[in-house]
């Protein structure tokens, strides 16, 4: 594939290769921490959002990797600090994250990496995790975990057993997984409105396992429970619903 960044082609074709070669992650600790500001995602998307990208990333078919605190939606920033003890060295860094934002100061201020406030802002704060809705959220990375886990389709870590269906207008994407008589239907709706997607018709009839839109989330709305294949189904903005084979 052309890369523009690089203005050449660049990789090779994985078509061959395991799902259990590849991690996939909403976030990391090089995304965060090398934004100016340290936002992580929590920050900076809905709460239902955060729950489809949970979602994506556990129905895909490779290796899944959470960033610390993300299970829980850690509402503290992950910014980039260092404590080394020559201060010529510490000064370079601090000089040189200051001239890698230069062009964000409408922004605010880079947080000094060697100020131990900047290590204490980005802490992790365990207390959250019995709290509103961060207890909410990690109940839901536990529930799409267990799932993972029980459901041999999702856990098989292969890309043959695959379709996928998108619609680029609608920005909704539908991902099938199979493996044995185990049959599953990811219907993903990452725009910001009411979808009306039709589940394809491939199989039969559909039991609905999982809905970040559902109250038990903290969802606007939960859809049907049962539903036939071809059948339209209205998904709530940013929003993930996982239905199984009926007949399994």
């Amino acid at each position: 594939m052309y890369s523009p960044h690089r203005e050449k082609t660049f990789g090779n074709k994985v078509e061959k290769h395991s799902g259990k070669q590849f991690i996939v992650f909403s976030q990391n600790h090089d995304q965060v921490g090398n934004r100016m500001l340290g936002e992580r995602t929590s920050q900076l998307v809905s709460f239902e959002m955060q729950k489809l990208l949970a979602g994506a990333v556990m129905v895909s078919p490779y290796l899944p990797m959470l960033f610390m605190g993300e299970e829980y939606s850690e509402s503290n920033p992950f910014q980039y600090f260092v404590s080394h003890t020559d201060a010529e060295l510490g000064e370079a860094v601090r000089k040189g994250r200051k001239a890698e934002f230069a062009a964000f100061h409408d922004e605010g201020e880079v947080p000094d990496p060697m100020a131990k406030e900047t290590f204490l802002n980005s802490k992790l704060q365990w207390e959250l995790i019995a709290k509103d809705q961060h207890k909410v959220m990690l109940d839901y990375y536990k529930s799409l975990i267990a799932l993972r886990k029980k459901n041999s389709a999702l856990g098989m870590l292969s890309r043959d057993h695959m379709d996928v269906y998108y619609n680029e207008a609608d920005n909704t994407l539908i991902l099938m997984r199979w493996q044995g008589e185990q049959k599953v239907c990811c219907a993903m709706n990452f725009s910001k409105l009411e979808q009306l997607v039709v589940l394809p018709s491939t199989w039969n009839r559909w039991h609905k396992v999982l809905d970040s839109a559902d109250p038990e989330w903290n969802g606007p709305v939960a859809s049907p429970n049962e539903i036939v294949s071809s059948a339209t189904v209205t998904m709530q903005p940013e929003s993930l619903i996982i239905y199984i084979n009926n007949h399994v």
